[in-house]
């Protein structure tokens, strides 16, 4: 999506001026027009490409608030699918983009925004030990510090950023901004 964006972005100009000049020799004003209002279109359709490409790199829930609530209101379903160690049915939740079983951990991700190295990352995760760094995005950062309701701990040489809040049942609200 992106490359076509930049062809036509790359493309328009040249093809308005090539026909404005020709109309301007010719002293036909139609050839002056059209390629003006092909120009404005062209970049229209560009513009309604970056905005697209751009919102599609944020999707799902991003805000604790929505993935907290998600939790509160689907508790019992989350329970269940500790107790029977069956996670699949949490897939089914509207609000989870899905659910990754691993070893020590079950990464229940609900959604994302940014790009390249503004990214952010937002979901639950179930530690049957309660460890607030089962989760493998939680880094090698060096302590956590009380924040709000949970705990958040900052790489001290850059700018990641995890955040963990208990919710109760072995289940973490987490967030990473990297």
């Amino acid at each position: 999506m992106l490359i076509k964006i930049v062809a036509i972005l790359a493309m328009a100009p040249i093809a308005a001026i090539v026909l404005i000049i020709a109309g301007i020799r010719k002293k036909n004003r139609k050839l002056v027009i059209i390629p003006i209002v092909v120009f404005l279109v062209l970049c229209a359709l560009a513009y309604w490409g970056v905005t697209s490409f751009l919102s599609a790199c944020s999707n799902g829930l991003t805000s604790r608030d929505s993935i907290v609530s998600l939790y509160t209101q689907n508790e019992s379903l989350f329970v269940n699918a500790a107790t029977n160690s069956n996670f699949s049915d949490l897939e089914k939740i509207d609000g989870v983009q899905e659910v990754l079983v691993w070893d020590k951990y079950v990464d229940i991700q609900c959604g994302g925004s940014g790009f390249g190295s503004s990214t952010n990352y937002f979901g639950i995760f179930f530690s049957e030990k309660d460890n607030l760094r089962a989760i493998d995005v939680a880094g090698p950062f060096d302590e956590f510090v009380s924040s709000g309701n949970g705990y958040r701990c900052e790489q001290p040489d850059g700018d990641n950023e995890y955040y963990v809040e208990p919710l109760g049942n072995h289940y973490f609200y987490y967030e990473v901004h990297y």
